[in-house]
């Protein structure tokens, strides 16, 4: 499995983060049994609900020096969390997709 991919999976699942693999890292791992080639990120879908446990884990497991964490906005809400590797260029970038609910339908704006 790739190291990027295991390292987010290991850190939700020891936090207790409710996680899914979404968009092409889905995609790839399905179809392919791994991830896309060229493909430059590693997708992972988050309910709302979660976006405490993930602000409080970045600053603990992240550093500043080695990453650069971006947040997407719609509205005053969060709807992106984008985690760069600062140090290795060939890194993927980590999205963090944040879902809503509204009635019987789930959204990423």
């Amino acid at each position: 499995m790739d190291e990027q991919l295991k390292f987010i999976i290991e850190q939700f699942e020891k936090n207790e983060i409710n996680y899914w693999i979404d968009s092409g890292t889905l995609l790839g791992l399905v179809r392919d049994g791994k991830l896309i080639e060229g493909d430059n990120d590693i997708d992972v879908g988050v309910w709302e609900t979660e976006i405490n446990k993930i602000e409080n884990w970045l600053p603990v497991n992240l550093s500043s020096e080695q990453h650069n964490t971006k947040k997407y906005f719609y509205g005053n809400k969060v709807y992106k969390i984008k985690i760069e590797d600062n140090k290795n260029p060939l890194a993927r970038t980590i999205d963090i997709n944040i879902f809503r609910k509204t009635g019987d339908f789930a959204y990423c704006p």
